[in-house]
């Protein structure tokens, strides 16, 4: 489970020695030394940690219910809509973009 949550926060995972698993091997960068793990991640450009969730929940929330109501006739089998997945792909991934906290770059 730790391993899930660095990965979902965009931590790195550091080890001294590669994992048997061969998919936690995925997730990880052996180095040497703990020193060079330390050398690696503050060398690391990648994003800082969200402050927090900064969206305008109550813009975000009607978006989302927007799209939420344009997709329900599709899912309901109320419009047959003919290659209908494309679409209702698109609209979830706007209520994922809605919904996304944003991050800062230091």
């Amino acid at each position: 489970m730790e391993i899930g949550a660095a990965v979902r926060g965009d931590i790195p995972i550091f080890t001294t020695h590669q994992p048997n698993d061969i998919t936690l091997r995925e997730y990880v960068t052996v180095v040497p030394r703990i020193s060079d793990a330390v050398r690696a991640a503050s060398a690391s450009t990648r994003a800082s940690r969200p402050q927090g969730i900064l969206i305008d929940p109550h813009a975000s929330i009607e978006e989302v219910h927007k799209i939420l109501e344009r997709v329900e006739p599709v899912l309901t089998g109320r419009y047959d809509m003919p290659e209908a997945a494309p679409a209702v792909y698109t609209e979830l991934e706007n209520v994922r973009t809605r919904l996304k906290p944003l991050r800062h770059l230091q």
